[in-house]
């Protein structure tokens, strides 16, 4: 979700133990300061999904130390954004990334800084230690390239900026340029919806959750697309869609970073 420079150091929180193997650090709410970080301990090695900031790095390795002695080997990167794919080349060649081959096409033409080597289309499986973590690209939503990762034995989903928030606030954050769409995302968040998940991770400004908050946040973004469609066929200006999504859904300045592709969307 973020697209701006980065931040100054954040002060990661403790582990937080969700269940088995899998905690969670819960990043602040303001959603500005990175995204919530999984850490999946198996006997054979850790998975991170999603790893902060550059500057963030010895905090979010002392947090992993901090519930575990075995060594990181894998980190998943959910999308192509500064905050989701920070450190992990700090960790290089120690460790494998993992992301969709969509959202590693969109790191290349960033030019971003070591782009995960291993990608994947639609689904994949990671087994590690007698566990097994899948990946899943449910569809467009905040990028085309968007990585789900579920924990089959806890029961649990990280989903990344499919569900992100200020605040606990959510709201829909469309990447336009690298494929996102505002009227696909409640299909895309239907397919999650339909994994058996009581445990919902997402990615910024709202912590640990579950199924009927991610099915919220589903019918809001639905709603906002249907008004924003709305007020498109009123001929409404960009100035008034704006104010309509600030007054009535609470959008915020990040929110709005797609508004003009939002519309040109809603047009069609």
């Amino acid at each position: 979700m973020a697209q701006t420079a980065s931040p100054p150091p954040s002060t990661l929180g403790k582990p937080r133990l969700i269940k088995g193997g899998l905690y969670v650090i819960e990043a602040p709410l303001s959603g500005a300061e990175g995204p919530n970080i999984a850490i999946y301990v198996t006997s054979e090695g850790v998975v991170l999904v999603d790893d902060h900031f550059d500057q963030d790095y010895e905090q979010a390795i002392a947090r992993v130390k901090s519930v575990t002695d075995q060594p990181i080997r894998y980190v998943v990167k959910t999308h192509n954004h500064g905050n989701n794919t920070g450190e992990y080349r700090k960790l290089l060649p120690l460790v494998d990334g993992l992301t969709s081959t969509r959202s590693r096409e969109h790191m290349v033409r960033m030019k971003m800084a070591a782009p995960p080597a291993i990608t994947y289309s639609g689904a994949a499986s990671l087994f590690l230690g007698g566990k097994e973590i899948r990946l899943l690209q449910a569809g467009k939503s905040h990028t085309d390239g968007d990585t789900v990762v579920l924990f089959p034995d806890e029961r649990a989903v990280y989903v990344g900026d499919l569900m992100a928030a200020t605040d606990r606030v959510t709201n829909p954050s469309v990447d336009y340029a690298s494929g996102g769409s505002l009227r696909d995302w409640p299909r895309t968040l239907d397919k999650v919806l339909a994994l058996d998940i009581d445990t919902v991770i997402p990615g910024t400004g709202f912590g640990v959750t579950d199924r009927t908050a991610l099915t919220a946040h589903r019918d809001k973004v639905e709603k906002v697309g249907r008004r924003v469609g709305q007020l498109v066929k009123a001929g409404k200006s960009k100035d008034d869609v704006n104010q309509a999504l600030v007054s009535e859904f609470s959008f915020k300045p990040v929110n709005l970073h797609g508004l003009e592709g939002m519309i040109a969307e809603m047009k069609n």
